[in-house]
């Protein structure tokens, strides 16, 4: 094992109980395989499989927590198989997070641990990830409320402050298309929901009641005021759970992929998840997430490209609050009642061939839209349950449209705690 520095160790999985010996509290799994970490320790997974561009976001996301445990004061193991490249491309997303050029990065690699050297490939995948650190500006920010420590992304944008909830599996990524596209409008927020993503779990019983009165408290801290307040599948069912509780959070919501059903029940069919099988490797499981993502969350006629495959496994693994333990404890009121006595501005909008929504999106649509006429629908063409990941511009458009409608062009509202 070496140390990049006085806080930082790359090792192998049999040099952990040596690590937890000489102090070290917080670990991170390279390991590509689930297995049980060793000694015993609580340990973070970030399978680095080949260093691909696909695995950016999961590379994002390694450098700037060791980063962060660093700047805390703890000590870091890093910890791999006995060999190959996931610790040198481990340590250089580090080095480059921290302000060094990825050429530094690679000399002092090279000088500490020449045989974990990155491949080219890797190297070019090390170069993009410094070019999103530098023209990206996504700001990370963490928030202790009642207990529980909440992560969420930051976009600065013009005005039209928007916070975003993303869906069950899911983290602050399920936005990943849009951040950008939307800060050209609003002042963007996306939250990792407890239990997933970089945000602390809850203590169960779980309960819609807590999770409300946690994002209640957490939305109105980081923002201060709230143009519109969005949600993913069961994101959308939260946010309007919580626009029915406190009117005053957000001046307009905007609810994406909320499934139901209506109409003649033989038109309603069972929607069909993969699991993984006993055992399984690394490859079957990526296997599993793509034959999903094909099936349910991304229109059949377009490849799966590599990066929504890593971006989509690394949410499941770093879920702690599964779809399972979202429902226990949790007594849904129906959509339809919900938006009947509904006061504030909405825009729902569906992928064309959401499974979730049937008989169809437009069915759905329909009925919702007779319970309240005063909301806005949208389908967008070609696309599934994950219709703004897959048409980011389209949804762009239909958002922008529904603000300009539904708010003044000077937006500031302040919004007072409870």
């Amino acid at each position: 094992m070496v140390a990049l520095d006085e806080r930082v160790w790359f090792a192998s999985a049999a040099d952990v109980p040596e690590l937890v010996r000489m102090g070290v509290m917080r670990f991170i799994d390279l390991r590509v395989e689930t297995k049980d970490a060793p000694a015993g320790v609580v340990a973070e997974p970030y399978p680095l499989h080949d260093g691909g561009t696909g695995q950016l976001t999961m590379l994002e996301a390694l450098g700037r927590r060791v980063e962060i445990f660093v700047r805390q004061g703890e000590r870091v193991g890093v910890f791999s198989e006995t060999s190959g490249p996931s610790r040198g491309t481990a340590a250089l997303a580090y080095l480059v997070r921290t302000g060094s050029s990825l050429s530094e990065a690679v000399e002092r690699l090279r000088a500490i641990d020449p045989v974990h050297v990155p491949t080219s490939r890797v190297l070019g995948t090390v170069r993009v990830l410094e070019q999103f650190w530098k023209n990206v500006r996504l700001d990370h920010h963490y928030l202790r409320v009642r207990g529980v420590s909440l992560h969420a992304v930051h976009l600065s944008g013009p005005e039209k402050p928007i916070f975003l909830l993303h869906g069950a599996y899911g983290s602050f990524t399920h936005w990943w298309r849009n951040l950008a596209g939307l800060a050209r409008t609003f002042d963007v927020w996306a939250v990792d929901l407890p239990g997933f993503g970089e945000s602390d779990d809850i203590s169960d019983p779980f309960s819609v009641e807590q999770y409300r009165a946690l994002l209640n408290q957490a939305i109105r801290t980081w923002t201060g005021r709230l143009g519109i307040l969005g949600g993913y599948s069961f994101g959308a069912y939260l946010a309007l759970d919580l626009l029915q509780a406190h009117p005053d959070l957000a001046r307009a919501g905007l609810l994406v992929g909320l499934g139901g059903r209506t109409g003649d029940p033989s038109r309603h069919r069972r929607v069909e998840e993969a699991h993984f099988p006993p055992d399984p490797s690394f490859q079957d499981r990526l296997g599993v997430v793509e034959q999903n993502l094909r099936a349910i969350h991304l229109s059949g006629d377009r490849p799966v490209d590599a990066f929504t495959v890593y971006l989509t496994y690394h949410n499941i693994l770093r879920t702690r609050r599964g779809y399972g333990r979202l429902r226990g404890g949790s007594e849904r009121t129906s959509v339809v009642d919900i938006l009947r006595a509904l006061s504030v501005p909405l825009l729902m909008v569906w992928g064309q061939e959401d499974p979730f929504s049937q008989p169809t999106p437009e069915d759905w649509a329909r009925i919702l839209k007779t319970a309240n006429p005063h909301i806005e629908t949208a389908v967008l063409p070609r696309a599934a349950h994950w219709c703004m990941y897959q048409e980011p511009e389209a949804f762009r458009r239909e958002v922008q449209r529904f603000t300009e409608a539904v708010l003044p062009s000077d937006p500031a509202c302040d919004v007072g705690s409870d």
